[in-house]
């Protein structure tokens, strides 16, 4: 696996926001603690298909073993991403992730909680382009 250097600031050239104090939740750290705007739009029911998660959530749907074995033969390049305050994907957890792939890289977006694309949209997009190019 291979750990994508995390930039010291964004496009704009602005300084990456220090890092939080205090417990932190699904809230966006960049926000004060708050959602932001498009995190509350991103976790309102219309992003949500109830149905599709029933089924990946049923008991038996998957194989974790079978699925280890057939991401450790994948020989396509992934990408990793997670937010430095992710609790949903905490950093240490997609570390653990892209270590399945042989041909993993993590970026872990500083300052960013489970909606990078919205903390940072401007990261975001630089460390996504750089992945593909």
């Amino acid at each position: 696996m291979r750990r994508r250097p995390s930039p010291p600031s964004n496009a704009s050239g602005r300084a990456s926001p220090p890092p939080p104090t205090g417990r932190r939740s699904h809230r966006s750290p960049t926000a004060g603690g708050t959602p932001t705007a498009g995190a509350r739009v991103a976790g309102e029911a219309g992003q949500r298909n109830d149905d599709a998660a029933a089924v990946y959530y049923s008991v038996g749907a998957v194989d974790p073993e079978a699925v280890r074995s057939a991401l450790g033969h994948l020989q396509a390049p992934v990408l990793l991403l997670a937010g430095e305050y992710d609790v949903g994907l905490p950093p240490k957890r997609a570390a653990e992730y892209a270590g399945l792939f042989p041909r993993a890289e993590l970026a872990v977006q500083p300052g960013a909680g489970h909606y990078p694309w919205l903390d940072d949209p401007e990261w975001f997009v630089e460390t996504m382009a750089g992945f593909l190019r």
